[in-house]
């Protein structure tokens, strides 16, 4: 038991789910390849169980990752505009914290609907419904695969789909970096070499996650870079984009978020910071580590939440340099640690 909020088995979910004719399936502000993999995965697992199903989350599919839903028999809705479907079922996938969901808890609040039940595998975060919280898991595509298996034994399941193997593979391959962060695992391997049995094109799908970019994307880099600044000692590295500078450069959202992996790989960096300016005194907070650092409980402090070596949050301040500050000191108390 969390609070208020019961943990349960995957078994009991793929019960909830077998009884449920419409299910709505939630996933993250600014997308990731996990969050979009794992949620239209699921969708297509269920309409071959004869369910409706659709996705919808606060932001659309970003356009990069548009190729893992192009032969999807889902799709994506915004939230406002589920008129006409009415789900049995409300279930969020990776979404670690209610603050993630943005926008979409008050319009689904106003159709009368709530978040019964919650997949994630962050480490932290802030519990909004009964669910199956599995930290251990690369990826929360891990578990959809191991939910699939019960659906598959127990309820008859169809055959898993060539896209729902694609949009597994690209959730389990984006979460590890290509299999390169340390939660990759034995399971996360096996899991892996299980999609392998499927012509999923594993090759083009790393390279269109982590190879190909856009100009703007570029653009979003290199201005990472020249911003970036090294904070205690060097083991720190922060880069800020300010509302002003985002809109001189023609970026969009979808094309920020690369600009963490450019300042965190820099020899001796233990700590990376990404800081963008929204509306209202808001800042979307990104940030990685490479040791011990906790970065995972930092963005928890701030309503966010992730994994101890990668995480993020929407936090308030009164500036920009109110916020540089706060988390270049939150940072300094853990290296003392």
């Amino acid at each position: 038991m969390t609070g208020a909020y019961q943990d349960l088995s995957l078994e009991k979910i793929a019960g909830e789910l077998q009884k449920a004719e419409r299910v709505l399936i939630l996933f993250h502000r600014h997308p990731d390849p996990d969050c979009i993999g794992s949620a239209f995965a699921l969708a297509e697992i269920l309409i071959d169980m004869g369910k409706e199903a659709l996705c919808s989350g606060e932001d659309p599919v970003p356009e990069r990752l548009r190729f893992l839903t192009e032969s999807s028999r889902s799709e994506y809705r915004p939230a406002e505009k589920l008129t006409g479907f009415k789900p049995d079922l409300v279930i969020s996938v990776d979404v670690a914290s209610p603050a993630q969901l943005g926008t979409v808890l008050p319009v689904l609040e106003g159709q009368g609907l709530s978040v019964r039940l919650m997949i994630d595998h962050h480490e932290r975060g802030t519990r909004f419904a009964d669910g199956f919280v599995q930290p251990s898991a690369a990826a929360s595509a891990e578990i959809v695969m191991d939910l699939y298996r019960i659906l598959r034994e127990r309820y008859d399941a169809g055959p898993l789909t060539l896209c729902a193997a694609q949009n597994l593979y690209a959730g389990i391959a984006g979460d590890t970096g290509g299999f390169r962060y340390s939660n990759t695992t034995e399971q996360t391997h096996l899991r892996a070499a299980e999609l392998h049995r499927f012509p999923i094109r594993h090759d083009e799908i790393c390279r269109k996650l982590f190879d190909a970019k856009s100009q703007a994307q570029l653009r979003a880099e290199k201005e990472a870079l020249s911003v970036m600044r090294y904070c205690l000692d060097g083991e720190m590295t922060i880069a800020s984009l300010t509302l002003a500078r985002k809109e001189q450069l023609g970026l969009t959202d979808e094309d920020l978020g690369t600009m963490i992996d450019v300042i965190r790989t820099i020899d001796g960096v233990r700590v990376a910071c990404v800081i963008r300016e929204e509306p209202d005194n808001r800042y979307r907070v990104s940030m990685r580590s490479t040791d011990t650092v906790d970065v995972a409980a930092i963005c928890t402090e701030h309503g966010g939440g992730g994994h101890a070596r990668a995480a993020g949050c929407t936090a308030r301040a009164s500036s920009l340099a109110e916020m540089e500050t706060v988390l270049i000191r939150e940072v300094r108390d853990r290296l003392k640690k």
